[in-house]
């Protein structure tokens, strides 16, 4: 439910971009905005309680049962998902920049849980965010309200759950997002659950773009979780400084933007729909593409008090320059492979090589090559470059002795 608010408030503010800020054009924007959620949710939007003045404005988004043909039959259907979920909305807004809040004040009718715990999220506010646009740089700021507080049988803590960014709808490539999570913990107060929790501290997420000439562009994303930390039935675990930073290097502007197009207009388009796999299938084969996973990293991990130590990863995968790449794809995407280039660099602890070796599929580790490094990591370096396979320098599957 929060993710819902979440969503109409953002697509909120994000209408807001370019141009100056009136009571008549919010207006007109939330018209837009209702258009846009309706046609991919599975109720109609409408405004309610409205109050304008020059500076500001309140309402109350509702959702209402919609009713839509089903495609294998000519009967109707009411979809109720969203029948009566109600987001109370505050702007304040000058020429240049806007401020509010969007709160949860009524659930579905159908929605699932105790009423004693929805009461209490609406008297509350537990759902609750607070925003700001800026027309002049086009940053954005949202925030959640933090929590703490029982709600029937768990205690629930959050803090300093935050979204921020860049975005300008005229300028795609200027964009970023960053997610950050101070922390949340989950209590369990059942006695059958005594000792249990979760708990998630220090979160960041952020993506942005980076132009390397007219033509091509990188789309950069970063995670790093400090600390995960869980007792959960007969599992317990303890992971420090979780780092996941990808980068998609050398996309085609000019198809990556008819690709955002396309999910603009239609959030909820499959990708097998054949316009967006040509699309995918033309940026796969830009020139110099790479996908580069420059680091997948744990500094600690334990389960069950065992202690496995610390991992890293990288990998870069790229495909050779191939003019007629395009149409072996479009025949067979396996076709690929033999264009594939893949670079990459494994360090693990003895303790979690141990583990994998432990683990089902454990066994394939023995048949390869291995190094360790002056601190007793086990190392994997491996190539594949036109088919060939080298794994610490040495080609797997090894070749067959000449008797």
């Amino acid at each position: 439910m929060i993710k819902k608010l979440i969503i109409t408030s953002t697509l909120s503010i994000f209408a807001f971009a370019n141009t100056q800020i009136d009571s008549k054009f919010i207006s007109s924007s939330l018209d837009d905005i209702i258009s846009t959620i309706s046609k991919n949710a599975k109720s109609n939007i409408v405004i309610k309680n409205k109050k304008v003045t020059d500076k500001s404005q309140t309402f109350d988004i509702v959702f209402e049962s919609k009713k839509i043909d089903k495609i294998s039959s000519h009967s109707k259907t009411y979809k109720k998902d969203l029948d009566g979920l109600t987001i109370s909305n505050s702007i304040n807004y000058t020429k240049a920049s806007l401020n509010g809040s969007s709160t949860l004040t009524s659930f579905p009718k159908n929605a699932k849980g105790k009423k004693i715990i929805k009461d209490k999220v609406i008297k509350d506010k537990v759902a609750t965010i607070n925003y700001d646009y800026n027309l002049k740089d086009f940053k954005y700021n949202i925030s959640l309200k933090d929590i703490n507080d029982t709600f029937d049988k768990g205690h629930l803590y959050t803090k300093n759950i935050k979204v921020s960014g860049v975005y300008d709808k005229n300028n795609l490539f200027s964009q970023e997002s960053n997610l950050s999570l101070e922390k949340v913990k989950i209590i369990p107060l059942s006695p059958k659950l005594k000792g249990q929790y979760v708990n998630i501290e220090n979160v960041y997420i952020s993506s942005d773009y980076a132009s390397r000439d007219d033509k091509k562009i990188d789309l950069n994303f970063d995670i790093l979780i400090n600390l995960l930390d869980y007792k959960v039935e007969k599992q317990s675990g303890l992971v420090k400084n979780f780092r996941f930073k990808v980068t998609l290097g050398n996309l085609d502007k000019d198809n990556y933007l008819k690709l955002s197009k396309i999910y603009e207009d239609n959030p909820t388009i499959a990708v097998t729909t054949p316009k967006v796999m040509e699309l995918l299938t033309k940026l796969l084969v830009s020139k110099d593409l790479f996908i580069a996973i420059e680091d997948l990293s744990v500094e600690s991990v334990k389960v069950l008090n065992q202690d496995f130590g610390t991992g890293k990863i990288s990998i870069k995968l790229s495909l050779e320059n191939n003019p007629q790449l395009l149409q072996m794809i479009k025949m067979s995407p396996l076709m690929a492979i033999g264009s594939l280039n893949v670079d990459a660099k494994i360090n693990i602890s003895q303790a979690m090589y141990d583990m994998l070796l432990n683990s089902p599929k454990g066994k394939m580790l023995k048949m390869l090559p291995i190094n360790k490094d002056k601190n007793g990591q086990v190392v994997y370096d491996i190539s594949l470059k036109k088919g060939k396979l080298l794994i610490n320098g040495e080609e797997f599957p090894p070749k067959r002795k000449k008797h």
